[in-house]
């Protein structure tokens, strides 16, 4: 998804750049960006309502949740349809606000383009500034960078756990064995000897 999202900045750069193919460089913006709305929420437009029952909640909608497990794309169930862990949809929730302030400030950088204000088109679309489309597009990838470090820190934390039953039932494994085999030379040699007898 970050991949697609960074390849529609580009197309943002590339409509200010190249002001003779704005329309195809924003073709390309806009299907990138609805590829990004669906790996995150399933259809387009799903962006424009809220994924969280408050800002600070880490419960989705039931409706939001209930939609994107009804839809893959490309064999996976959108983000918000696979919120397992503590902390994934506040993040969530703060990609989707990151995502619609990049795509408000997008609309502003076409409309200066067709205004042929092409250094206040740059300049909104490169700033780093709160209402600046790089700054928005910043956070955007923050967030879902945070959404992906949750599920990391999941793992690892889980795999360190087998790990050390593993390591710790290893132990217990070696003694029984070595008891097991003890016992089954004894019970030969015994055996043995009652049939040299």
């Amino acid at each position: 998804m970050l991949v697609i999202g960074n390849q529609a900045d580009i197309n943002q750069s590339g409509a200010v750049i190249d002001s003779t193919g704005v329309d195809d460089w924003n073709s390309k913006f806009d299907k990138n960006i609805t590829d990004v709305e669906r790996r995150i929420c399933g259809v387009a437009g799903c962006l424009q309502g809220t994924f969280t029952t408050t800002a600070t909640s880490d419960d989705v909608r039931g409706n939001v949740i209930s939609s994107a497990q009804k839809i893959t794309v490309d064999n996976l169930i959108p983000l918000v349809g696979n919120v397992t862990f503590d902390g994934e949809a506040v993040a969530l929730e703060r990609a989707r606000l990151a995502l619609t302030d990049y795509l408000t400030i997008n609309k502003q950088v076409r409309d200066l383009l067709t205004k042929n204000q092409l250094d206040d088109a740059s300049l909104l679309s490169t700033g780093n500034n709160k209402g600046q489309s790089s700054e928005a597009f910043a956070r955007f990838t923050t967030e879902i960078g945070n959404v992906k470090q949750i599920n990391v820190d999941i793992f690892d934390q889980t795999w360190k756990t087998v790990q050390d039953t593993l390591n710790r039932d290893m132990l217990w494994f070696i003694v029984i064995g070595y008891v097991a085999i003890l016992i089954g030379i004894v019970v030969g040699v015994i055996h043995r000897e009652r049939e040299l007898r």
